[in-house]
């Protein structure tokens, strides 16, 4: 997408760990992953591609890690000029929506990495496809792989390739990410704390979106209503979990402090929605 704004989550440290895989889940864990992650298209705005990829994904991860599943991230991008501090403008882009970069959670199955993207899939089941299968939608088959422990290291590479990298979050970013292949989060309560700052500026972002996809026709009004209704339902809860669990960090972090923000923007919707009425 093409910013990438302040983001979810702080780093993620190994546990030293040899030999692992990254989120790695048994079969019938990843069936309810696929049905967890499926189960947001009820309140976010796949049906927009301009932008979000970072907030959707947080959402999804913040799903899965409320379920006990283990997640990461995989970045693809194009090529970053380090001079310009600037994309390459003649860089490739990536389907369908000419993206400089795309990010979606991704867990490990029977060995194989399945990438859990709905805006890419609308007819898989959460979104579910191989990782080979992603990169073709986007036709980013050709690539190069971001170095192992490269945090902070900018991959300049010729501009006919992308480069993929993973990371525990979207919070590290497409430029910076670290390929952490090898690294393991062995459960859900090893992930890293969620920002509450950060979850709220990706809730406000999902329901900009919304209105978004409704003023170009993609959902309906009644849908919007619904889907709005239902994002600010899911981020109260979904930021229950977290304090439960001590998973909520960051400047304004307090579960109290995000209902306050969550139900002033509740307030304002009813002014947004006056634009959207049947």
């Amino acid at each position: 997408m093409a910013v990438a704004g302040t983001l979810c989550f702080g780093g993620c440290k190994s546990r030293g760990r040899a030999n692992l895989q990254d989120a790695l889940v048994r079969s019938t864990e990843a069936a309810e992953a696929y049905r967890i992650v499926e189960g947001t298209r009820a309140y976010l705005p796949y049906e927009y591609s301009a932008d979000g990829c970072y907030a959707r994904a947080t959402y999804m991860q913040m799903e899965l890690f409320a379920a006990n599943i283990p997640s990461r991230v995989v970045f693809i991008r194009t090529t970053y000029d380090e001079a310009s501090q600037d994309w390459k403008v003649d860089a490739p882009l990536l389907d369908p929506a000419a993206w400089v970069y795309h990010v979606a959670p991704v867990i490990v199955v029977n060995g194989q990495e399945m990438v859990l993207d709905p805006a890419l899939a609308p007819g898989s089941t959460g979104g579910a496809m191989s990782l080979n299968d992603w990169l073709s939608t986007m036709k980013a088959k050709k690539f190069v792989e971001a170095p192992a422990a490269a945090l902070n290291q900018k991959v300049a590479e010729s501009v006919d390739r992308f480069v993929l990298s993973r990371a525990s979050n979207p919070d590290q970013g497409p430029i910076d990410s670290e390929n952490v292949r090898g690294q393991v989060i062995h459960n859900a309560d090893e992930m890293p704390a969620f920002s509450s700052e950060s979850a709220l500026y990706n809730f406000k972002t999902m329901d900009d979106y919304l209105i978004e996809a409704a003023s170009m026709g993609r959902i309906t009004n009644g849908e919007l209503r619904a889907r709005r209704d239902l994002l600010v339902k899911r981020t109260v809860e979904l930021a229950e979990v977290l304090e439960s669990r001590n998973r909520a960090s960051g400047p304004g972090g307090d579960l109290e402090g995000i209902k306050i923000t969550v139900d002033m923007l509740k307030s304002a919707q009813s002014d947004a929605q006056t634009g959207h009425v049947d």
